[in-house]
This record gives structure tokens, C-alpha cells and sequence, in this order.
């Protein structure tokens, strides 16, 4: 009887840890996905701001921009605006936005191309 006891004990003891490691990993993923879902609108966003507000002119070759986005101190963004070759319309222009977790940089990258204004 009391070595049945301690054999239950013992496997919910080592249920309890699986149960709880997996418990920590699913809330590392979770805050994994939050941060990647925030980069992504953190992106948008600063693809909507060049847009509206004709950063993007004929004059503009090549341009490189670092920063912090307003309100989400923990990312950063880097910006770069290239004039392509051989289309007088187009620009490409990338936007890399990073950020820390916990030990690790997380990245998003979002390359798109924006017509040239006058």
C-alpha cells in the first residue's frame, strides 16, 4: 500500500514537471508571436507614414534611416530607400524592424516598392 503511494506520488511528480515546462513554453510562444505581431504593424505603419507623407521624391537616390518607434521603446527600425536601376517611377525600400528577447534579437524585414513623386 505505501509503495503504491509513492509510485503515484512520483509519477504525478514528474507529470506536474512536464505539465509546467510545457505550460513556460507555450508563454514564450505566445509573447514570440506578440512581439512579431507587433514588429509587423510597426512596419505597416511606417510604410503607411512614407506614403502619405511624400518622403519618396525624385531626388532621393539612396537614403538610410535608424530609430525608435514612438510608444514601443523596446523596437528599433532601420530604413533604407534605394532608387532602382533602369525604372525612373520606382524606388525599393526596406524596413527592418528588431527587437530583444530576453537574450535573443528578434527581426522582421518588409521590402516593398513605392513610386517616386515629383
Amino acid at each position: 500500500m505505501l509503495i503504491e503511494v509513492l509510485i503515484a506520488v512520483g509519477i504525478l511528480a514528474f507529470g506536474f514537471i512536464y505539465v509546467s515546462r510545457a505550460f513556460m513554453n507555450c508563454l514564450n510562444a505566445m509573447a514570440q508571436v506578440t512581439n512579431y505581431s507587433l514588429a509587423s504593424n510597426l512596419a505597416a505603419e511606417k510604410m503607411f507614414e512614407l506614403q502619405s507623407e511624400r518622403y519618396i521624391n525624385r531626388a532621393v537616390t539612396e537614403k538610410s534611416q535608424e530609430g525608435v518607434f514612438q510608444g514601443s521603446p523596446g523596437f528599433n527600425f532601420l530604413l533604407e530607400v534605394k532608387k532602382l536601376e533602369g525604372l525612373d517611377l520606382l524606388s525599393s525600400v526596406l524596413v527592418k524592424v528588431n527587437w530583444k528577447e530576453g537574450r535573443r534579437t528578434g527581426s522582421l524585414a518588409v521590402d516593398s516598392y513605392l513610386p517616386l513623386r515629383k
